[in-house]
């Protein structure tokens, strides 16, 4: 009679974990290592890859295609908001003229044209969707007001060195980040 131990029993029963595919990033730098860091050769060889291996590119370039399309819905997403900020300083700062130009030409746009970030115009937010995006611009104006104050005090710690380096060590950094 065999006994047979848990792990043994495990082991039978289990599959391997397929391996996770590499990023492009990672492709890059195992290809950068492979050439001793020169660049051209590197990107040669990458290059090659992609255009060889079609799973490799499809599984690679997905994630890529993803960012390259979330940032390029966010730049258009800002540009509407700009324009829309952008008219409604020229509607004031005009006194009326600016505005009645605007609207006999048929291209004004209203504040309330102004998109939050699920893509939902001001004028059909609910107070909910009003109140999560004015907290989204308080927190990411105070991230900002934080990072301005920690720099205004490196700068007026540096006196008249030239580089942030020459005067300041990691600890100082540190502690005016954490300060700010």
């Amino acid at each position: 009679m065999q006994t047979q131990t848990a792990s043994q029993t495990i082991t039978e029963v289990s599959t391997p974990v397929p391996a996770k595919s590499p990023s492009l990033y990672d492709l890059a730098r195992r290809h950068l290592d492979d050439a001793g860091n020169d660049v051209a050769e590197a990107t040669e060889a990458l290059v090659d890859l992609l255009c060889d291996d079609a799973a490799t590119l499809r599984s690679v370039l997905r994630p890529v295609i993803e960012e390259a399309a979330r940032t390029t819905v966010g730049d258009a997403m800002r540009a509407e908001r700009k324009a829309i900020l952008g008219s409604y300083k020229s509607r004031t700062d005009a006194a009326g003229r600016a505005a009645v130009a605007a609207l006999a030409s048929g291209i004004t746009r209203s504040l309330l044209d102004f998109p939050l970030a699920g893509g939902v115009r001001l004028r059909d937010a609910s107070r909910t969707e009003v109140e999560e995006q004015a907290g989204l611009y308080e927190a990411f104006a105070s991230d900002q007001a934080r990072k301005a104050r920690w720099l205004r005090a490196v700068a007026d710690r540096m006196g008249t060195a030239r580089k942030v380096a020459d005067a300041l060590d990691e600890a100082t950094i540190t502690e005016l980040f954490e300060s700010a």
